[in-house]
């Protein structure tokens, strides 16, 4: 270390030892990090919001068979159909996940369709999660 007649170090000397450890590359190292950062969040954020979405999906389907399974299995005297939509939407609100629930026939087929819109945080494009079950009635023999 090279003192001046003050006794104190040199501010020239300073910089010169930092510029061979460091050398040029310091503010480099400044921008990649303030370039890098924020994209390593998105796509963190990104991940997480597609699990999230992945689960509210999963959750959606199991809802979606279990009222298909309530409104193929016809009782005497029941609105089988409201009674497929209330199955479904106990599981989703059990679940914290709000779409919306449609029950209809076709022939000898019961169809229970869930359906609820879906963005990423970061609101490039809004998605639809869908989610359905069908299952074939059996005629009720008396």
């Amino acid at each position: 270390m090279i003192l001046n007649h003050s006794g104190k170090t040199s501010g020239r000397m300073l910089e010169k030892i930092k510029k061979r450890i460091v050398g040029d590359r310091g503010s480099f190292i400044i921008v990649q990090v303030t370039i890098l950062i924020p994209i390593l969040l998105m796509i963190y954020i990104t991940y997480f919001d597609a699990i999230r979405g992945w689960n509210e999906k999963s959750i959606m389907q199991i809802a979606a068979w279990s009222g298909t399974r309530v409104y193929a299995n016809p009782i005497e005297d029941r609105d089988m159909k409201s009674m497929a939509i209330a199955e479904a939407q106990k599981i989703l609100g059990a679940n914290g996940v709000f779409a919306s629930v449609e029950a209809f026939e076709s022939g000898e087929k019961r169809y229970v369709l869930i359906e609820k819109p879906w963005a990423l945080r970061y609101p490039m494009k809004i998605f639809t999660l869908r989610s359905g079950g069908v299952l074939h009635v059996e005629p009720i023999d008396k």
